[in-house]
């Protein structure tokens, strides 16, 4: 839906807030993550792709912005 309408910094913030109910923990996995093609992976790998996505969405904003 922010991605859809461009709200780069509204996708980056929902990402982060979804980030932020997992742990740092490899022995721990989560469902997969269909809205954003995610696989079952562990807390550690999904924390650390959704921290990496919300870089990439951050990054699309100084992209927008210098448009």
């Amino acid at each position: 839906m922010h991605l859809q309408s461009q709200n780069f910094v509204e996708a980056a913030l929902t990402l982060k807030l979804h980030s932020d109910l997992h742990e740092w923990d490899l022995h721990t996995f989560v469902e997969p993550m269909p809205e954003l093609d995610l696989p079952r992976q562990s807390q550690f790998v999904r924390k650390e792709t959704l921290c990496l996505l919300i870089l990439d969405y951050l990054g699309m904003v100084f992209i927008f912005l210098k448009s």
